[in-house]
């Protein structure tokens, strides 16, 4: 059996790809911006992809105890992104990581800061 993260450790992690996509997206104002340039759009995606599929290996009890997190809505889609990543609509991408990315950081930070 390898080795298992703990709650923390993923959380570093999921905070981790969240600054990626934060400094990816500095010099990007708008939609248009974001879908024109391919690189910029499938690795903000990729990342996106990715803390959600860290979220996963959260802790039931942890998830428990920060119900307001949408660990359920992020299970979603990492499984669209992973599986049917072709019929994705980056409009949607767009929006959440424009609106519940900055508000997922705050609320890992705050998790992590109390661990």
């Amino acid at each position: 059996m390898g080795y298992k993260r703990t709650d923390n450790e993923i959380i570093i992690m999921m905070l981790e790809y969240i600054h990626s996509i934060e400094t990816s997206l500095r010099t990007t104002d708008n939609f248009e911006q974001f879908i024109s340039n391919i690189d910029k759009r499938d690795a903000c995606t990729m990342r996106l992809e990715k803390t959600c599929e860290l979220s996963l290996k959260i802790s039931p009890e942890l998830r428990n105890q920060n119900m307001h997190i949408k660990w359920n809505e992020m299970k979603g889609l990492r499984n669209r992104l992973a599986h049917v990543y072709e019929n994705t609509s980056f409009e949607i991408i767009w929006n959440i990581l424009k609106d519940y990315i900055p508000i997922l950081k705050d609320d890992l930070t705050e998790i992590h800061n109390n661990l």
